[in-house]
């Protein structure tokens, strides 16, 4: 159904940002995203199902898509370390849960500038148990992040985020989590497209930023960081383009 409120901020006050349809894989649908004019957040409007949004991830991350997806995953062996490198700035964790984890990349990367920190990695794909078996992650959990923060309350000592956000369907919800099983004074490290991007408004609906339709949420950086807070977290730094 299509909502009539804007599920970051309560607002009635929609309009279309644009319609488009899977550039990436030409799979058949077209589908709309609104924005907020309260809060500026963007959201796709009437939202997949569960069964719709596997339709579009099959062969895009696994399966047939599997090799092409693993050679993008694999060029970005600098960006991994340099994520790690930010937060050991910080502290040097002990424990790392990294949420939408793939097949454990980044843990396999980040490995290398905290050699004493173990990486645990979070993924609804059948993916995480495959880096599980290459070593790419101390431990490997198969199931949604909302389900594991009831059972890991204060486990880790550092969360990630990398990309995870936009693709879920309550992202306030998927930040209670972090929060949940987070130790005192722990950290958590997010990155997200930015829909107020100069790409986003020349390339319009072929922004790879968008990935219509598996994108669900588009989070301005102000409304993130203002969510945060919220929730009691104190905001280190803030990135724009870097990342």
């Amino acid at each position: 159904d299509k909502a009539e409120r804007c599920p970051w901020c309560g607002s009635a006050d929609l309009v279309r940002k644009l319609r488009a349809g899977d550039v990436l894989q030409r799979k058949p649908g077209r589908f709309q995203l609104d924005q907020c004019r309260s809060c500026d957040h963007i959201f796709q409007n009437p939202r997949l199902n569960r069964l719709g949004i596997s339709y579009y991830y099959r062969d895009y991350y696994d399966g047939l898509g599997q090799a092409r997806t693993e050679f993008i995953f694999e060029r970005s062996a600098r960006v991994y370390r340099a994520r790690a490198a930010k937060l050991a700035r910080y502290a040097e964790p002990t424990t790392w849960l990294d949420v939408g984890a793939g097949y454990g990349h980044f843990c396999h990367y980040a490995a290398r500038i905290l050699p004493h920190t173990a990486f645990h990695g979070l993924d609804r794909s059948a993916g995480i148990s495959i880096g599980e078996s290459r070593g790419w992650v101390s431990k490997a959990y198969h199931e949604s992040f909302l389900d594991f923060a009831k059972t890991h309350e204060e486990s880790y000592c550092a969360v990630s985020m990398f990309h995870y956000l936009e693709h879920t369907s309550n992202p306030l919800e998927e930040l209670d989590a972090a929060w949940r099983v987070l130790r005192n004074g722990g950290y958590v490290m997010i990155e997200l497209p930015n829909p107020n991007s100069i790409f986003g408004r020349i390339l319009g609906p072929f922004w790879h930023g968008w990935l219509i339709p598996q994108h669900l949420h588009m989070m301005p950086p102000e409304n993130m960081a203002r969510a945060l807070e919220e929730r009691n977290f104190e905001i280190l730094t803030l990135e724009l383009g870097a990342a």
